[in-house]
C-alpha cells in the first residue's frame, strides 16, 4: 500500500501515539484544551462528494494517528447512508483492519475512490462492488439513493459492544462491593484507560473514577479488557476505542445511561445467561435523549441562521438540559466543518450527575480533536434550569 494506507500494510496498525491530553474526569467550568487545534483538511474527493450529496464530513482519523489522515473521511447522512470514504488507488478492502475502521466508527459501508474507479464494500460482507468513477459522479444522487436503501445487517453495532462492557463492569462492581452510584465514573475511567492503551500512553493524573477502577480485581478487569478487543461473534473485527468514541460517542453514552435506569444492579447470573434485551424505547423514567443524527441536523439548521457566525469573536451555546452532551458535541463538530475561529463557550446544565459526567467526557473528546484559535470554554454543572439562573 502507498502512504494513503496504514503504515504496516499487512497488520494495519492501530493509530499511533499522539501528545497526551489531560483534563479532570469530573467536568468543571473552565477551558479544557491546552491550545488551538486548527481544522484538519479533508481530501478533495470527500469535500466534493459531501457538497454534492448534502452530507456532513468528519475526518475518520486525526493528525498523528495514521499516514495522510485527510484521505479517510466519514460522510454523515442518515441511517445506512452514512459511509466511510478513502481516497486511494490501493486495494484497502483486502485489509481486515479496514473493516474494523468502519465497524468501530459505527458505519456500515466503506467506499474507496481511485483515479478511475470506485469500490464499495461492507464490514459484514466479503463482497466488493466495482464501479466507474465517471459513472458514479455523473449521477451521484442515484448512487447515494441505492447506498442508502441497502438495509444494515442486524449484527451488533459498536455501541452495543461497548454497552456489554458497561454491563460487565457493573457486575464486577456488585461482586466487589462498589456502590452502583459510581458506575458512570468507573465506566468513563475504563474508556479513558482503553484510549490510553491504544495510544501507548500512561494513565492520566487520576481521579475518583480511576481510584474506583483500581478497586476492581485485576483478573476481572483484564477479562473485560480482553472482551473489549474483539466483536463477538465477529472475531475478525478489532475494536478501536478512539474511532468508536469519536464517531459513536453520543450513542455509546446514551445507551449506557439508559441501561443504568432500565436495569437493576446486575448479577453474575445475568452475565451467565445473557438474556437481557436492549430496549429501543428512548424514553425511560422521564429521561429523553435526542438521537445524534437528529441533533446534528438541528445544530446545523440553527447555526445556519446566524448570518455573521464566522465573524463573531465569541459564540455561546447553551443546552439547558444537556443530558450526555449530544447537542454540545455536535455543535463542536459542526463549527469545525464551517471554519469557526472565535472563542466558543459551551454551557450545559442537567439535574443528573451521571449525565453531566458523561457530557463532560463527550465534550472533552470533541475538543481534543478540534479547538478553534479563540479556544473553547466549557461550563457544565448539575443544576435545574427551571429553578436556577442560567448564564
Amino acid at each position: 500500500m502507498n502512504s494513503a494506507s496504514p503504515k504496516r500494510a499487512e497488520t494495519a496498525p492501530l493509530p499511533r501515539a499522539v501528545t497526551p491530553r489531560t483534563s479532570p474526569r469530573r467536568p468543571a467550568t473552565g477551558k479544557v484544551a491546552t491550545g488551538p487545534c486548527p481544522p484538519k483538511v479533508i481530501g478533495d474527493v470527500a469535500r466534493n462528494w459531501a457538497d454534492k450529496l448534502g452530507l456532513a464530513s468528519v475526518p475518520l482519523f486525526e493528525s498523528g494517528e495514521i499516514d495522510q489522515p485527510e484521505t479517510h473521511t466519514a460522510l454523515l447522512g442518515g441511517g445506512p447512508g452514512s459511509f466511510a470514504l478513502s481516497e486511494t488507488d490501493e486495494p484497502i478492502w483486502r485489509d481486515p483492519m479496514a473493516q474494523s475502521w468502519t465497524w468501530s466508527s459505527n458505519l456500515t459501508h466503506h467506499v474507496a475512490v481511485g483515479e478511475h474507479w470506485v469500490r464499495e464494500w461492507r464490514w459484514d460482507s466479503g463482497r466488493v462492488l466495482k464501479f466507474s468513477r465517471r459513472d458514479i459522479e455523473d449521477d451521484m444522487e442515484s448512487y447515494y439513493r441505492r447506498l442508502n436503501a441497502i438495509p444494515a445487517y442486524l449484527s451488533p453495532k459498536v455501541s452495543r459492544h461497548v454497552l456489554e462492557l458497561f454491563r460487565r463492569l457493573r457486575s464486577i462492581m456488585e461482586e466487589t462491593g462498589v456502590a452502583d452510584e459510581h458506575c458512570f465514573d468507573i465506566f468513563l475511567a475504563f474508556l479513558n484507560m482503553l484510549l490510553n492503551r491504544e495510544k501507548c500512553l500512561e494513565d492520566g493524573p487520576g481521579g475518583e473514577g480511576e481510584e474506583l477502577l483500581r478497586a476492581i480485581p485485576a483478573s476481572g478487569l483484564d477479562e473485560i479488557v480482553r472482551k473489549s478487543e474483539r466483536c463477538e461473534p465477529w472475531e475478525s473485527l478489532e475494536f478501536i476505542p478512539s474511532l468508536a468514541l469519536r464517531h459513536s460517542g453520543s450513542a455509546i453514552l446514551q445507551e449506557a445511561y439508559f441501561e443504568y435506569f432500565r436495569t437493576p444492579f446486575p448479577t453474575s447470573a445475568y452475565l451467565k445467561h445473557n438474556q437481557m434485551k436492549i430496549s429501543k424505547n428512548v424514553v425511560q423514567h422521564g429521561i429523553q435523549f435526542t438521537p445524534p443524527r437528529l441533533a446534528r441536523g438541528i445544530v446545523e439548521a440553527t447555526l445556519d441562521r446566524i448570518s455573521d457566525l464566522l465573524e463573531r469573536k465569541i459564540l455561546t451555546i447553551l443546552d439547558p438540559a444537556c443530558g450526555t452532551g449530544t447537542f454540545l458535541q455536535e455543535s463542536v463538530r459542526t463549527l469545525r466543518r464551517i471554519g469557526f475561529t472565535g472563542h466558543l463557550r459551551l454551557i450545559g446544565r442537567d439535574i443528573t450527575p451521571g449525565a453531566v459526567s458523561m457530557a463532560g467526557f463527550a465534550v472533552e473528546r470533541a475538543v481534543a480533536d478540534w479547538n478553534p484559535v479563540g479556544m473553547v470554554e466549557v461550563d457544565l454543572e448539575v443544576a435545574d434550569s427551571l429553578e436556577e439562573n442560567l448564564p
